[in-house]
């Protein structure tokens, strides 16, 4: 697959969370326990944009996917499944941590591209990569718990772990 294409991909699995955060970002301040909307939006393009990439087989975005079905559990808790959406609002940017890192263990035992998503990579590199993003995502639930601001607690690790993984994938070859 082509760099530009590959990069396509990349921008197209961010949507789903730019769509929740828009709102937040024009409002300038963040309250989860008002996002029922919000949401809904984002979880509906979640489930197109990874439907869709799956459905083509494409290798995605570990941390991406993670925030999808963080922003899917979110829009049940919302619809009808409130304890859900009390701790989602409660928990703030450490429940999308939890989930990330959920899923980025799942990606780590069952997909060939691990939790750094390099499934070409050799079985060693992967399984490396796949460890420090762990711990990354780890640390950065930790730090969501102790933070106040979720810009600080939740945008910030979120960036960088999507930094750290795109760095990670280079330098080990991908």
């Amino acid at each position: 697959m082509s760099r530009a294409k590959a990069a396509l991909i990349e921008v197209a699995q961010f949507i789903p969370i730019i769509s929740f955060a828009l709102p937040f970002i024009v409002a300038g301040e963040v309250d989860l326990s008002t996002a029922g909307t919000s949401f809904y939006v984002a979880a509906a393009v979640a489930v197109a944009v990874i439907g869709g990439l799956t459905a083509k087989g494409v290798q995605q975005n570990p941390i991406l996917v993670g925030s999808g079905v963080w922003l899917i559990l979110g829009a049940l808790g919302f619809a009808a499944v409130y304890p859900l959406e009390a701790l989602i609002s409660q928990t703030q940017a450490a429940s999308l941590f939890a989930v990330i890192l959920a899923v980025g263990v799942g990606f780590t035992a069952t997909a060939r591209g691990g939790f750094i998503g390099m499934p070409e990579a050799e079985p060693a590199i992967v399984r490396m990569g796949s460890i420090i993003m762990i711990v990354l995502a780890a640390a950065a639930l930790g730090w969501a718990f102790v933070a106040q601001d979720i810009r600080l607690g939740g945008g910030l690790p979120f960036i960088l772990l999507n930094v750290i993984r795109r760095v990670l994938s280079r330098q080990l070859g991908g």
